[in-house]
């Protein structure tokens, strides 16, 4: 990236030093103009002091042409020359651009990164506390199932007790009734001695 800069930069030194060339022959060139329209004026100027002169008429006319030449010919050259700088100075300003685009794409990219990468950290904290809440609920229902399981057993192992508490119970009362029944038939019979 930073070689990319480096070379867009020197890219850019030498289109502004390709413009300053340019611009300095521009410069030379309107000068040069400048001076050619000046001698233009001189041969004018001439060519009215020479008219009385009919042998020089001709020469004069075609210094002039010649001359009206050499500048239409620098007039061309200067819009040439204008039309280059122009252009060179839009392809700067596009290479400008084209750079400062360059430079911002990173930056962009380093933030979505950062937006995505944010994403997917709430999504990976969503995800790891849905798999804990289930893993929890597995646990409660294996849990549930588990005391339901025990409450079950203590209920039958319960009813068991009572039944067997109960046959006991039965029993001692049997016994009880045949202790009784069988203590007053002694009775009875201890008693009936005494009455004789």
């Amino acid at each position: 990236m930073w070689i990319a800069l480096q070379a867009l930069q020197e890219c850019s030194r030498g289109k502004s030093d390709f413009l300053r060339l340019g611009q300095e022959r521009l410069s030379a060139e309107r000068q040069r103009t400048e001076e050619l329209a000046a001698q233009v004026a001189s041969a004018q100027q001439v060519i009215d002091d020479l008219r009385s002169r009919e042998q020089r008429t001709e020469e004069l006319a075609a210094q002039v042409a010649a001359a009206q030449q050499v500048i239409d010919d620098l007039r061309r050259r200067e819009q040439v020359a204008q039309d280059e700088l122009q252009a060179a100075v839009e392809q700067a300003r596009l290479d400008r651009v084209d750079f400062q685009a360059t430079v911002e794409k990173p930056r962009l990219d380093a933030a979505e990164l950062v937006r995505v990468k944010e994403e997917h950290e709430a999504l990976q904290k969503t995800v790891e506390r849905i798999r804990h809440e289930r893993q929890q609920a597995w646990q409660d229902r294996d849990l549930e199932a588990t005391r339901r399981v025990e409450a079950e057993k203590m209920v039958a192992d319960l009813g068991t007790e009572v039944g067997q508490l109960q046959t006991v119970v039965t029993q001692g009362l049997d016994r009880e009734r045949a202790l009784m029944a069988q203590s007053e038939g002694k009775a009875l019979l201890v008693c009936l001695p005494l009455w004789c």
